[in-house]
């Protein structure tokens, strides 16, 4: 009998009913010939030709030369490995095929929104890592951060390359942290590009948030939970980034200095 979950787990990837019937049925019973295997995986003879040549483009079986030909299915480690590929791959063709036909549109949207103040909020987790993805990759001038360590450190490590890069267009970095054991070594090597600057708050901190070329602003919710734990606020209306600046800036000469 065929396990439900193995076929769902099959299906999702894009597999039909029949298609992944077939391969589990052939990975079960071992080399079998077309009809035998139509037979155990109880599909018609007309559909077993078609559906083994399907699994065959796809690369999850393979054919014995011999006569009568047999048909052996790849490994299920190897079947997960491939079909995962074979999405990514399509994934990447539909990204571009969506970002090419946006184009245009995502040039006049930007315009737009050049000239349009909003405050949103958004969810936790991923929808919170693209907005300061979008931010951290177009930053030209200046990135402050107020936040906690826990909050702080696992956000910079995840963003490392955009950090990398943003040193390289001259960007300062200056962030607000409280002492939490010993300090990441990186911290140590952005100091030396001469636009890192970090400083110890003197008292716990449970706001978290970045403003970016004093433009936008992301600010968690709750500050006091774990990384991406919490919904955040974000904003380039003027008034609130200027709120946050200015918290910011009240902090920071009272700090203690890291890397002097």
């Amino acid at each position: 009998m065929l396990n439900l979950q193995e076929l769902d787990a099959l299906t999702e990837f894009g597999l039909t009913v029949t298609q992944a019937k077939v391969y589990l049925c052939l990975n079960s019973i071992g080399p079998s010939s077309a009809g035998n295997l139509a037979k155990n995986a109880k599909v018609s003879r007309q559909d077993i030709y078609r559906v083994l040549n399907d699994l065959f483009e796809f690369g999850l079986i393979e054919k014995e030369i011999q006569m009568p030909k047999k048909f052996i299915a790849i490994p299920i480690t190897k079947c997960i490995n491939l079909l995962v590929r074979q999405r990514n791959i399509k994934t990447r063709i539909m990204q571009k095929k969506a970002i090419d036909s946006l184009c245009c549109k995502r040039v006049v949207e930007k315009k737009e929104a050049d000239n349009f103040s909003s405050t949103v909020i958004v969810q936790k987790e991923d929808p919170v890592l693209l907005r300061a993805g979008e931010f951290l990759s177009s930053v030209e001038k200046s990135l402050v951060v107020l936040s906690p360590p826990q909050k702080l450190y696992p956000w910079i490590f995840e963003h490392s390359v955009f950090f990398e890069k943003a040193f390289k267009r001259s960007v300062q970095v200056k962030i607000l942290t409280e002492k939490s054991g010993s300090l990441p070594e990186v911290f140590q090597k952005y100091s030396k590009t001469g636009l890192f600057e970090m400083r110890l708050l003197k008292s716990k901190t449970t706001v978290s948030f970045g403003i970016y070329d004093r433009k936008n602003l992301i600010l968690e919710l709750q500050g006091d939970n774990g990384y991406l734990a919490s919904q955040a606020l974000v904003s380039n209306n003027p008034c609130i980034v200027d709120l946050a600046y200015n918290c910011f800036k009240s902090e920071w000469p009272h700090a203690k200095k890291v890397f002097v």
